[in-house]
C-alpha cells in the first residue's frame, strides 16, 4: 500500500470517529468543540493565521482596528471549526427538520426560475457553511449537484457526506460534461465562484482590490440557457443557517469580455455584501489575492 493510501485511509477512519463522537455527544459541547478546535488553530496554524492577516489587512471591508481584526479571525477560526462538526450532521437533514436548521430568504426566487423549466446556477462561495447548502435545497425539494474540484486525500469521505444530504457530485475539468448536461436537462446546479482562477480568469474587483476570476459560470450559464442565483448559508447558531437568495441574473449568449466582466462583478458584489455583514463567516485562509505585493502587518 503506497503512502497516499495510507493517508487517505487514515483520514477516513477520522471521518468514522467523528460522525461517532459528533453524533452521541450533546449538540451544545459538540458547538463548543468546534469552536475550541478552530480557537486552538488560531494559534498553532501559523501559515494560516499569517495569511489570514495579509489578506483582512489589504481589503475593503469597513473600518476595523487591529484588535477588531483578530477577533474576526479568531472568529472565523471558530467558524471554521464548528463547520468540521456540522460535516458529521449533514447526514441528519431531512425534511422534518428543515425548519430547525435553515431559514429560507427570498425562497420565491428559486422557485420562480424553476418554473421556467431552465437550468439553474447556484452561485455560492467559501462563507457560511457552504456544505450545508446542498442538503437546504436538497431537501427542502430541489435536488441539487455540487460542481467540486476533486481532493488529494479523503475525497471519498467527504464525497460520502455529501451525498448523504442529498447532494450529488460533479468533479470540475472532465466532469464539465456532466454539468452541460445537468442543466439541459432543468437541473439545479452550485458552484463556488470566489477561487482564484490565475490565467484562465478575468480581472475583476472584489473587496476593493482586483483579483482573477473564473468566468466559466457565465459561460455555462449562456450555452445552457440556464438562470444564475446568487445564494449564501449565513450562520445564525450551530447547525442553524438563513439561505438567502438574490435576484436572479439571466446571461445572454455572444458575450464580450466588457459584458462578462460586468456580470461577474454583479454576482461578486453579492458575496461582498455577506462578507461585509459578516468578515467573521468568510475563507481568510486562501489565496484570493495573489497577483499584488501585500501588508503584512499582523499579531
Amino acid at each position: 500500500m503506497n503512502t497516499d493510501k495510507i493517508i487517505d485511509k487514515l483520514i477516513r477512519i477520522i471521518f468514522a470517529l467523528g460522525d461517532l463522537l459528533v453524533n452521541i455527544l450533546p449538540e451544545a459541547i459538540v458547538s463548543r468543540l468546534g469552536k475550541a478546535l478552530g480557537y486552538i488553530a488560531y494559534y498553532l496554524a501559523g501559515h494560516e493565521r499569517r495569511l489570514a492577516w495579509r489578506n483582512i489587512n489589504n481589503v475593503d471591508i469597513g473600518q476595523y482596528n487591529k484588535k477588531e481584526k483578530k477577533e474576526i479571525i479568531i472568529s472565523a477560526c471558530k467558524h471554521f471549526g464548528q463547520m468540521i462538526m456540522e460535516l458529521f450532521l449533514i447526514k441528519n437533514i431531512d425534511q422534518n427538520n428543515l425548519s430547525r436548521h435553515f431559514d429560507y430568504e427570498n425562497l420565491n426566487i428559486l422557485e420562480e426560475a424553476k418554473a421556467q423549466n431552465r437550468g439553474i446556477i447556484i452561485y455560492t462561495a467559501h462563507f457560511g457553511n457552504w456544505e450545508w447548502l446542498g442538503p437546504a435545497l436538497s431537501r427542502k425539494g430541489y435536488p441539487t449537484t455540487a460542481i467540486v474540484e476533486k481532493q488529494d486525500y479523503g475525497d471519498k469521505a467527504l464525497n460520502d457526506i455529501r451525498r448523504s444530504g442529498g447532494t450529488e457530485v460533479i468533479y470540475t475539468g472532465a466532469g464539465i460534461r456532466k454539468a452541460y448536461k445537468a442543466l439541459k436537462d432543468n437541473k439545479i446546479l452550485f458552484l463556488l465562484g470566489d477561487q482564484h482562477a490565475g490565467d484562465a480568469g478575468l480581472e475583476v474587483d472584489f473587496l476593493g482590490r482586483t483579483t482573477s476570476t473564473y468566468r466559466g459560470i457565465i459561460k455555462l450559464a449562456a450555452r445552457t440557457n440556464s438562470i444564475i442565483i446568487p445564494a449564501y448559508p449565513i450562520r445564525q447558531g450551530f447547525a442553524n443557517f438563513n439561505i438567502r437568495f438574490f435576484p436572479a441574473i439571466e446571461i445572454n449568449k455572444n458575450l464580450n469580455e466588457k459584458e462578462e466582466k460586468a456580470l461577474l462583478k454583479k454576482l461578486i458584489q453579492t458575496t461582498e455584501e455577506v462578507v461585509r455583514e459578516n468578515p467573521d463567516q468568510w475563507n481568510w485562509f486562501y489565496k484570493r489575492w495573489k497577483q499584488a505585493k501585500i501588508n503584512e502587518n499582523k499579531s
